[in-house]
């Protein structure tokens, strides 16, 4: 297959590609398999595999190890910034051009994100009770409700007070409520010491040392003097004994007879230019003056990348953490401008996500347009980078990986977490909808009470009709446009 017809097909995969996720492997195989038969469909199987198992935008990792199957480092990596290139374009332009338009554009943005709200929330429900049926199911509700337990809280109290008219912190302060930054570094940290620990003993230590870590890591104990020591103690206890318990289990001896290692110089020129490009990019803007303070954000994004496990829809919960918690963004912004907008795009949904606080970040910082269209264009480089660097190492290790304990824990145990955390997720959203709704004179309450009926009627439009989402997403975005203009006249 040649290089420019890889890259128009992925440029085409980008551009019609809504859903996100495995939604788009349909497609790759249609494009890659059967009308380009560049691949094998055992081998779009096998990549399949490595990018449901690595971090990050599916797509982009399929487009990245599919091209270095086919040609190389060089269509490996334009292969993985073309199938993210249409909807993060559009995204970023949406954006700005509601930056440009000002506050009726906002206003208009903020009544549709509320129909798409219902949408999103009706996907997320999709995607939760999926995950949650597949294998065990009760030990993926137990996993789902302490996933809830120590994220929990903020969000409750909140819509509470909002709805009650109450002063904010009324309520009180949650004991754990912690990130979800927080929340993936616990969860790698127990699933290793799960498949590696001889003792029960050992078990009930780390589930012990997670707990402390997510009390200092909580609400409560924040204004405590002593958090900071505690976190930093707690943080080298988990890290020196999750290493410890890795190596103990990986048996070196068997490693080093498998052979591992970059067989092609072409796997090392590949990883070199995802992790080359943006660094050298991010270098040029620096001396250019245009990229003062950016750094901290761009290592957030790149953190954000390869901790998102689960496809789009679980990025919501890492993006809200990575960038709302840390201020690049507000919530108002994130969840009513976009992520309806992002939702509402073909392609991959982190990297638009991405991409777009990356230029209101920018924008907000600079006051300049450009310096926003800079910042969008870094984040998409460092995102696209991190994740498809992890899935290349991950294809060169694969035939060695893929029956190890951890991996197999990872992809079974991983999912259940992500799916507590998306519970929080959506609360934030509701809450969003319910203060665009408020101040458009529209009660709290009501819309507390009608957006979960509108979920459920939804549901069961999907599930008699079988309409499809385009047609589902059009519908609720009109209908939600319609209300509250006419509400607003009135």
């Amino acid at each position: 297959m040649r290089f420019h017809q890889f890259i128009s097909s992925l440029l085409k995969i980008g551009a019609i590609g809504f859903g996100g996720g495995n939604a788009l492997v349909p497609i790759f195989e249609n494009e890659l398999v059967m009308r380009r038969k560049a691949l094998k469909p055992d081998e779009l199987a096998k990549h399949s595999v490595v990018a449901n198992i690595t971090p990050g935008a599916l797509p982009v990792k399929l487009a990245a190890t599919c091209g270095f199957h086919l040609a190389g480092s060089a269509t490996s990596v334009f292969g993985a910034y073309s199938v993210a290139l249409p909807g993060t374009l559009f995204t970023v332009l949406i954006i700005a051009l509601f930056s440009t338009l000002g506050q009726p554009a906002v206003d208009a943005i903020s009544y549709a994100g509320v129909g798409i709200t219902v949408y999103i929330v009706h996907i997320l429900i999709k995607y939760i009770v999926k995950t949650v049926r597949d294998g065990s199911l009760k030990i993926n509700l137990l996993i789902c409700s302490l996933t809830v337990f120590i994220t929990f809280g903020k969000e409750v109290r909140e819509i509470i007070e909002y709805a009650a008219h109450l002063p904010a912190g009324t309520i009180g302060t949650p004991v754990f409520d912690i990130s979800t930054l927080d929340l993936m570094f616990l969860s790698f940290y127990l699933i290793a010491i799960t498949v590696s620990a001889k003792r029960l003993g050992h078990i009930i230590a780390a589930f012990i040392l997670s707990g402390l870590y997510a009390f200092f890591c909580g609400k409560l104990a924040s204004a405590w003097i002593m958090t900071g020591t505690a976190r930093f103690v707690l943080i080298s206890s988990i890290v020196i004994s999750a290493l410890i318990a890795l190596i103990w289990s990986a048996k070196p001896r068997l490693v080093m007879k498998r052979h591992i290692c970059f067989k092609r110089p072409a796997i090392l020129i590949c990883i070199a230019c995802f992790i080359g490009i943006p660094l050298l990019s991010a270098a040029v803007f620096t001396a250019l003056g245009l990229l003062t303070g950016g750094f901290d954000f761009l290592g957030s994004a790149a953190l954000s990348s390869v901790t998102s496990f689960g496809g789009g829809e679980a990025y919501v919960a890492i993006a809200e953490a990575a960038f709302v918690q840390h201020e690049y963004v507000t919530s108002e912004v994130f969840f009513g401008r976009i992520v309806p907008v992002a939702n509402a795009l073909p392609g991959p949904i982190l990297i638009k996500i991405a991409a777009a606080v990356g230029f209101i970040y920018g924008h907000d910082t600079s006051g300049s347009m450009a310096v926003g269209f800079i910042f969008s264009a870094l984040t998409v480089l460092v995102c696209v980078g991190a994740c498809s660097v992890i899935a290349i190492i991950v294809h060169n290790y694969y035939y060695a990986m893929e029956n190890s304990a951890f991996i197999q824990s990872l992809k079974t145990f991983i999912l259940p977490v992500i799916c507590g955390s998306l519970i929080s997720v959506m609360l934030t959203m509701l809450y969003q909808a319910m203060k665009v709704s408020a101040e458009s004179g529209i009660s709290p309450s009501l819309i507390l009470t009608a957006l979960p009926l509108c979920v459920a009627f939804v549901h069961l439009l999907h599930h008699r009709l079988k309409l499809r989402d385009s047609i589902l997403l059009l519908g609720l975005t009109g209908v939600s446009l319609g209300v509250f203009y006419v509400t607003k006249w009135l």
